[in-house]
């Protein structure tokens, strides 16, 4: 009996420990969102979202085609975060837009920074994301991209598996970034 009375002891300390370390999670992801709800950063988002035509997606789809040919992934996407979604602007297999709350892109946007899950089962901040069991997200890797000097969203590569990404993984992205935010600078100034 005392043995068992230590285990629950143990258990109950347990508890209340991931209780704090959640409700401290939840403060962070609330410091997230103010960050992401910048109104430069929102209107510059709202501006390319708003002005993309049919010619400008078909651009930025044979960008986001030749990224998904070179990284071996099975999702790449483009996606920009307004003020409460995640919008798939572009990518080569279906990918819904969803909540802003929920996407991996959060992360890089509020960043304005790579940012890199190599294992989502095993990872704090998203393993209990819906968008982690939804879409059967195992890992998943992103970088920022940029419109009138704002992060507006994230070139993004995931697949089902658990993934090391590597320096070379984060620097085909940034490449094909490049690419995108050059697609969006002529959105901006037509």
């Amino acid at each position: 009996m005392p043995e068992q009375a230590a285990n629950e002891a143990e258990i109950d300390r347990l508890r209340e420990s991931l209780l704090e370390n959640l409700a401290h999670l939840d403060q962070q992801m609330e410091g997230l969102a103010h960050l992401l709800d910048n109104p430069r950063r929102l209107r510059a988002t709202s501006d390319v979202i708003n002005r993309l035509s049919d010619e400008e997606l078909r651009r930025l789809d044979g960008i986001i085609r030749q990224a998904h040919d070179e990284s071996g992934t099975k999702w790449v996407a483009l996606v920009l975060l307004d003020e409460m979604n995640a919008q798939v602007v572009s990518s080569m297999e279906p990918i819904p837009s969803g909540e802003r709350s929920q996407s991996y892109c959060q992360m890089v946007v509020a960043a304005a920074k790579p940012w890199a899950v190599n294992n989502t089962r095993k990872n704090n901040i998203v393993n209990r994301w819906r968008s982690t069991v939804d879409y059967d997200v195992g890992a998943y890797l992103g970088v920022p991209v940029f419109s009138d000097q704002q992060c507006v969203g994230a070139l993004c590569m995931f697949q089902p598996e658990p993934r090391k990404w590597t320096v070379e993984d984060q620097e085909l992205l940034m490449r094909f970034a490049s690419d995108v935010e050059a697609e969006m600078e002529h959105i901006r100034l037509k």
